[in-house]
């Protein structure tokens, strides 16, 4: 036998705190849920809007992220003949030109 309506309306009003705090709860999980998919969308839009399929992070063996890599000098020289790896000279910095090989920064 299903409950009747005026049992479940009468069950609302006797336990409006119950049910406002349930309503908030509710809401406040909604509200952080939405504000934390707008960071990642904004993370998102902000790498994809500023990146350049050119550029490369190198990380050194072992590391963990790019703060603890570290790549010495000589490989660093060794990455410059990577068939991967485009060398441009004379790339603009600023407001003057500087000699920089290891980028592709002029298109």
């Amino acid at each position: 036998m299903a409950i009747p309506f005026k049992y479940n309306r009468r069950s609302l009003l006797i336990r409006r705190v119950s049910n406002l705090m349930t309503v908030g709860a509710i809401a406040i999980v909604v509200g952080v849920f939405v504000a934390a998919m707008a960071i990642v969308g904004g993370l998102n839009s902000a790498i994809r809007d500023s990146s350049s399929p050119n550029n490369m992070i190198l990380i050194g063996r072992g590391a963990d992220s790019e703060a603890n890599s570290i790549i010495t000098l000589d490989q660093l020289d060794a990455l410059k003949f990577l068939p991967a790896i485009k060398l441009r000279y004379l790339c603009p910095l600023a407001t003057h030109w500087t000699t920089f090989p290891f980028a592709e920064c002029c298109l």
